[in-house]
């Protein structure tokens, strides 16, 4: 939805354990989804064709490939840090993925324009009792730090990504399981 051109860096400053990065090097990389997956249901089904199958897996693997592409994740936490790099390892990343513990409020900006996607807390499985003042703090520091940055936050958090502060220019309801969730662009 972001419109991301791989030309850009693109920036996870909340990457948690790195759906997002992992995204990106998917799209970067040309790598089809499930590539990595050791089996389908449908491998089990009496239509199924062997050889077909490793016709099309073979061509998914000649069409991977690595590049230049600035991707960026970041996160206070040095779990979640670790998390990301070990879930990511399969992708065989290069020197231009770059995954470090840093708090978003301090990070050194990584680039002078690109593309910043997050999804901070929404207060459901990690518990936060100033949350409206958390987006509130989003919002000011993209205000303030991240021009020359296309902003996308997604958040289960209908109230608190109100407090965000900044008009967005897109907004996309979209689910995360039963959550409903907004996916908004602060250009």
């Amino acid at each position: 939805f972001s419109g991301w051109k791989q030309e850009n860096p693109i920036i996870d400053p909340m990457c948690g354990s790195g759906t997002f990065v992992a995204e990106a090097i998917m799209k970067a990389y040309n790598i089809a989804p499930g590539f990595y997956r050791e089996s389908f249901g449908f491998e089990k089904s009496n239509a199924h064709s062997h050889d077909q199958w490793m016709t099309i897996m073979e061509k998914a693997k000649n069409s991977i490939k690595v590049n230049d592409t600035k991707i960026y994740g970041f996160d206070k936490s040095l779990a979640a840090v670790s998390m990301t790099k070990e879930n990511i390892k399969l992708f065989q990343p290069s020197e231009n993925i770059i995954i470090e513990q840093s708090d978003y409020f301090n990070l050194n900006k990584p680039s002078e324009k690109g593309v910043l996607i997050m999804n901070p807390p929404y207060d459901q499985r990690l518990k936060n009792n100033a949350i409206n003042e958390l987006y509130s703090n989003i919002g000011t520091r993209l205000k303030h730090f991240w021009e020359n940055h296309d902003a996308w936050i997604l958040s289960g958090n209908l109230q608190a990504i109100k407090h965000i502060g900044l008009k967005p220019k897109r907004k996309k309801v979209l689910f995360n399981g039963p959550l409903e969730c907004k996916l908004i662009n602060i250009p």
